[in-house]
């Protein structure tokens, strides 16, 4: 959202609008002024009610790739994704510009890897007060974060695109390079 008065709920992670910078989608998909934010909302599934809302980001834009490098599909500007566990925590996966998007003590990698963005995967509670782990997953280009599926074991698979020849690997992997320009990467985190 570019909107700096949605509707946020008491209680909430994030109360404010952190923004970022101006962007113009050449599209139908309109203009951001004052940048954006990620917004995660829980919608009452019997009354349309609003439960719970929280902004989550820093001070560049959130929930946009701006890479013109990794937009190859319709809607990748926005792309991103969010599931429930059984427990009903939240987990989300985006892209973001924000060199300062909260990160938490145990995070796999604590700061902004550099280009343009960096993926970004994260855990909040049920109602949305608290984030409970969060990481950026990027190297030194351009870097997204697209989808995330949990396995039986409670690990998380996040895949999205990447430009940067040193996007993390481990030991054992496919691949562990770039091979040059754009590729996918799938990654497991605990």
């Amino acid at each position: 959202t570019g909107s700096s008065n949605f509707p946020i709920t008491a209680g909430a992670y994030d109360t404010s609008f952190n923004g970022g910078s101006s962007f113009d989608i050449t599209t139908s998909l309109g203009d951001h002024d004052d940048g954006c934010d990620i917004f995660i909302a829980q919608i009452d599934g019997e009354t349309g009610g609003l439960v719970a809302c929280t902004f989550a980001g820093g001070t560049g834009n959130d929930g946009l790739n701006s890479s013109p490098l990794l937009e190859y599909n319709y809607a990748d500007v926005f792309r991103g994704e969010i599931i429930i566990d059984e427990d009903e925590s939240v987990y989300i996966t985006t892209s973001t510009s924000s060199q300062d998007f909260p990160t938490t003590a145990l995070s796999a990698q604590a700061s902004f890897g550099g280009g343009l963005t960096d993926g970004v995967v994260f855990k909040m509670n049920s109602n949305l007060s608290v984030m409970q782990w969060s990481t950026y997953f990027g190297g030194s280009a351009d870097d997204s974060g697209y989808s995330l599926q949990q396995d039986s074991e409670g690990n998380f698979y996040v895949t999205g695109g990447t430009n940067s020849s040193n996007l993390p690997t481990s030991a054992g992997a496919l691949t562990t390079n770039n091979p040059g320009g754009v590729s996918g990467y799938v990654t497991k985190f605990d």
